[in-house]
C-alpha cells in the first residue's frame, strides 16, 4: 500500500491510497529515504524497496509510540492514515493526554466526538487518559463541543478556548460542573460568558469507576488559574458567583472586564482568601484596593493598568499589607505618585518587577526602589516625564542586576543617564525612543 499526500489532520481530506498487492496489508508505506536503492523491472519502473529497508517497520510498538509522543494532535491525525499498523498506535490513549486543535474553519464540535470515539475504545462513554484540551481560535466551538467534553473527559485538569466566540455559560457550566478535576481555565475573549459557576443543583462526590469527582450537589470548584480577560459581559454577580464557589482560587485575570465594580472585589477578597496573582484593569478603585488588601503576604502579583481612579492611598494600602509583593503594573494610574515608591520599596524589598508608565513618579521615587528594592529585574518608566539622570544614576548604581528598563517617551532622560544605565547594569536591555542614545 502506498500513501499519496493526504490532508491536514480532522479538517482535510483523507489520503489518495492504492494498493499495491492484494497481500499488501499496509504495513510497509512509507516513501523510500533518498539514496535508498531500486530495482528496475523489464518494463522500466522501479520496484519499492523490500520489508528490510523500511527502517519504521523495524521498530517495536513501544518505541514507535515513543516517537509518535512526540507529535501534535494534528499530526497524530494524519499518521493514523499511513497504514493499519498506525492506525492503531496513534490511537492509543496515552498518547492524547494533550489534544490541542486550532483552525478557524475546522468543524471541531464533530472533530472531538470523533477523537473522542477512537480514544474510548477500551473505556467505553470516557476518555480517562486525556487531561489538557487546547481549542482556542476554534470559531466553530458551539456549547455543544463543550457538552461532549464534559461528559467524555473526567480527568480534565486543563481547558483553554481563548477567542471562542460561540461559546456561552452554557457550554462552561457543563465542564465545570462535569470536569471536577479542572483546575485551570481559560476563556479570554469568549465575548459571550457572564459568570463560571456549577449547574444548579450540581454537587460533588466521590466516583469511583472513575476515580475522580463527579457532579452531585453542593456546588464548590477546585479551579485554581481562571482567565476571563475581555469577557466584556461580565458583571459583578458573575465574578461573586465564581468567588463563592472557587474557595481554592490562586491566579484570576480580569483584564478589560469594564462592567466590573469595588463590590466583587470585595467578594473575592473574602473568599478566594488564597489568591496569589490578580490582574483588572479600567473599572476599580481605591475602595476594591482596601478591599484587596486583605489578601496579606498571599498576593504576589498585582495588575490595576489603567484603573484612573486609583490614586497613591489604595495602592499604598495594598503595599503595606501584601509585602511580599514580586509584580505591581500600576500603568496609566495618573494620580500615583512618589508616594506610593516610597511604601512599596520600605514595605516590599522582594520586588522584582514595577511598572508606572505614565505616573507621576519621579527622582525621588526611583531613589527609595533603588535603595530598599536591590532585587529588581524589571522596570516601566515609560512616559515618566519627571525622571532624569540623577534618579537613573541611583538605579543603576544599586540595582545592577536589572534585566529590562522602559525609557520610552521620558523628556527628562539625555544620553548620559541612558550611558549609566549601560555602564552599571551590563545585562539591561534598554528601549527607548530617542535615536540619539547610543
Amino acid at each position: 500500500m502506498e500513501c499519496v499526500a493526504g490532508g491536514s489532520g480532522l479538517g482535510g481530506a483523507l489520503p489518495k491510497v492504492r494498493s499495491s498487492s492484494p497481500g499488501d496489508l499496509g504495513y510497509h508505506t512509507l516513501l523510500p529515504a533518498p539514496g535508498w536503492p531500486t530495482t528496475a523491472t523489464s518494463s522500466g519502473h522501479h520496484q519499492r524497496p523490500s520489508a528490510k529497508s523500511c527502517l519504521f517497520d523495524r521498530l517495536p510498538d513501544d518505541l514507535l509510540l515513543r516517537v509518535l509522543a512526540c507529535l501534535s494532535s494534528d499530526e497524530l491525525c494524519r499518521c493514523a492514515r499511513v497504514c493499519r499498523r498506525w492506525y492503531f498506535l496513534a490511537w492509543e490513549p496515552r498518547l492524547w493526554t494533550s489534544i490541542v486543535l486550532a483552525s478557524e474553519h475546522l468543524p471541531v464540535d464533530q472533530g472531538l466526538r470523533t477523537i473522542f470515539r477512537l480514544l474510548s475504545r477500551d473505556t467505553p462513554g470516557v476518555c480517562s487518559a486525556v487531561e489538557r484540551i487546547g481549542l482556542s481560535g476554534c470559531l466553530c466551538l458551539t456549547d455543544s463541543g463543550l457538552g461532549a467534553v464534559a461528559r467524555r473527559c473526567p480527568q480534565l485538569r486543563t481547558l483553554e478556548v481563548r477567542g471562542c466566540s460561540q461559546v456561552t455559560d452554557v457550554g462552561v457550566s457543563e465542564v465545570v460542573t462535569r470536569c471536577l478535576n479542572l483546575s485551570r481555565l481559560d476563556v479570554t475573549g469568549c465575548y459571550q460568558v457572564t459568570s463560571i459557576r456549577p449547574r444548579h443543583g450540581a454537587n460533588l462526590e466521590v466516583n469511583e469507576s472513575l476515580g475522580s469527582l463527579t457532579p452531585s450537589g453542593g456546588g464548590q470548584l477546585y479551579l485554581q488559574y481562571v482567565d476571563l480577560t475581555d469577557c466584556q459581559a461580565l458583571e459583578d454577580s458573575g465574578l461573586k458567583a465564581l468567588a463563592r464557589a472557587c474557595p481554592q482560587l490562586t491566579h484570576l485575570f480580569l483584564r478589560r472586564c469594564v462592567r466590573l465594580t469595588d463590590a466583587a472585589l470585595k467578594c473575592v477578597a473574602s473568599y478566594c482568601v488564597v489568591l496569589r496573582e490578580l490582574s483588572i484593569s479600567d473599572c476599580v478603585t481605591d475602595f476594591g484596593l482596601y478591599e484587596l488588601a486583605k489578601l496579606g503576604p498571599h498576593l504576589r502579583y498585582l495588575s490595576v493598568a489603567k484603573c484612573e481612579r486609583v490614586s497613591d492611598a489604595g495602592l499604598k494600602q495594598v503595599c503595606r499589607h501584601c509585602y511580599r509583593l514580586r509584580y505591581l503594573n500600576a500603568r496609566g494610574c495618573e494620580a500615583v505618585s512618589d508616594a506610593t515608591l516610597e511604601v512599596l520599596a520600605r514595605s516590599c524589598p522582594r520586588l522584582r518587577a514595577l511598572d508606572v508608565g505614565k505616573c507621576e513618579v519621579g527622582d525621588r521615587g526611583l531613589a527609595f526602589l533603588a535603595r530598599h528594592c536591590l532585587n529588581l529585574r524589571k522596570l516601566s518608566l515609560k512616559s515618566c516625564d519627571l525622571v532624569t539622570d540623577r534618579g537613573l544614576q541611583a538605579l543603576a548604581y544599586f540595582c545592577r542586576g536589572l534585566q529590562q528598563l522602559s525609557l520610552q517617551d521620558c523628556a527628562g532622560v539625555t544620553v548620559d543617564g541612558y550611558r549609566i544605565v549601560r555602564k552599571y547594569c551590563r545585562r539591561c536591555i534598554i528601549e527607548h525612543t530617542n535615536p540619539g542614545f547610543h
